[in-house]
């Protein structure tokens, strides 16, 4: 999985999140867990959760960006904690999960978690067309009056003329005009001073000694 997040995440590189990317996204998903469930050899099981795991970046940025986008800025730092205290919930459940059918003498002891792995991916495929979609998508793709009108209706009660709202539109298309001048880099500048070297080496161990802490395999022991 690990591996897939990373081919995902420098196939995303540059891409504003949208709700077509949390579709696609739910999509793979839910396909990699029909092929963990039907794997019948070790390596079938490999390239799914690899396939698994092609979807993490893009979930993970696309909904947590939308979720910052839509909710009030009031109401902004509680939405967003409650995505990322989320895991914790699914990880609850998939340790009770796994807890309870490890009994199970038969490959049903592992394909009955896999096959759940769909559930969650179902239910966000099918309530993802009730979600507006993200004013920054919207503004990068010249649809200027709908991110306009989706910003009035969530953050100004649908009040066209909050000085909030035309503040707010103002500083989307400045920074996205800043942001889109920046992505024509190539990701080759990445490595070519030694600053920038050095940069992407303290973020790129930054990410890998997160996860050799010990933190996930603690909290995953103490469920």
């Amino acid at each position: 999985m690990v591996i897939g997040a990373l081919i995902q995440g420098l196939s995303v590189h540059g891409k504003q999140p949208s709700r077509k990317n949390c579709t696609i996204t739910v999509q793979r998903r839910s396909g990699a867990s029909r092929k963990l469930i039907n794997s019948v050899a070790v390596g079938q099981y490999i390239v799914a959760r690899l396939i698994l795991g092609f979807g993490i970046p893009t979930c993970i940025v696309s909904a947590s960006s939308l979720i910052g986008e839509l909710s009030y800025p009031k109401e902004r730092p509680v939405l967003t904690s409650l995505f990322n205290v989320s895991y914790f919930v699914g990880q609850l459940l998939a340790a009770g999960i796994t807890f309870g059918t490890n009994n199970i003498m038969s490959n049903y002891a592992w394909r009955i978690p896999s096959w759940l792995q769909m559930v969650p991916s179902l239910v966000q495929l099918t309530f993802i067309f009730f979600v507006p979609e993200s004013p920054r998508w919207l503004i990068t793709k010249k649809r200027h009056e709908e991110a306009f009108e989706i910003l009035a209706k969530y953050h100004a009660e649908g009040d066209r003329e909050s000085p909030f709202v035309k503040a707010e539109f103002a500083q989307l298309q400045t920074t996205i005009s800043i942001e889109l001048e920046h992505s024509k880099k190539s990701m080759v500048d990445l490595v070519r001073t030694s600053g920038n070297r050095r940069r992407l080496l303290i973020s790129t161990m930054l990410g890998l000694f997160t996860q050799w802490s010990g933190n996930t395999r603690m909290s995953t022991i103490a469920c």
